[in-house]
């Protein structure tokens, strides 16, 4: 991240009055929102002018919920039980320090919570855009089990149910996002 700021002062010009739309999709969206908090302090300017550069973000499909899956992964991945779990893994070995001091503080037992959608989204200060997707098919492909990502789709009451909930929570997340200069889409 730093090269890449370094790079867009020194030889793309960014400085003061400029706009800097820092974001990512998927993997690069919760990298984005580690991140996003951070990034005009990363400026190689000095501090006066990092002040006048306008950062807002834009985070595309890192709204994950910290829900069990509905079945693990059979035969290939059984050792996955859910993108929380997954995550706190990561943050077991993974030496993330922009863990932004309001979540750090909420989470301090669960820093790896501050690497997970559903909570830290809630204490980014950046003003940003959130884009969610109600059925999205990752999340729901890692709680069915497998199902196909791209073509995955409920295959009978249980999974349906799962899917409409989820739906929902994700709607309420939203929701609770969407306050200041934190915008959502979700459908």
């Amino acid at each position: 991240v730093r090269a890449v700021l370094h790079d867009l002062v020194t030889t793309r010009g960014l400085g003061p009055g400029a706009r800097l739309l820092f974001g990512g999709v998927s993997a690069g969206a919760r990298g984005a929102m580690v991140h996003l908090d951070y990034v005009r302090g990363m400026l190689p300017l000095p501090r006066e002018a990092r002040r006048r550069v306008e950062v807002r973000g834009l985070i595309d499909s890192a709204m994950w919920l910290d829900d069990p899956p509905l079945r693990p992964w059979a035969s290939t991945r059984k050792s996955f039980f859910g993108l929380a779990n997954a995550t706190a893994n990561v943050a077991s070995f993974a030496n993330v320090t922009h863990l932004g001091e309001e979540c750090a503080e909420e989470h301090a037992d669960e820093l790896w919570r501050c690497l997970f959608g559903a909570y830290r989204l809630l204490s980014v200060r950046t003003p940003y855009l959130a884009v969610g997707s109600q059925f999205d098919t990752y999340q729901l492909d890692n709680d069915f089990g497998g199902c196909g990502h791209w073509g995955c789709r409920p295959s009978g009451p249980e999974e349906e149910a799962f899917a409409w909930r989820f739906a929902d929570e994700t709607a309420a997340l939203a929701r609770s996002l969407a306050v200041g200069e934190r915008y959502v889409y979700s459908s």
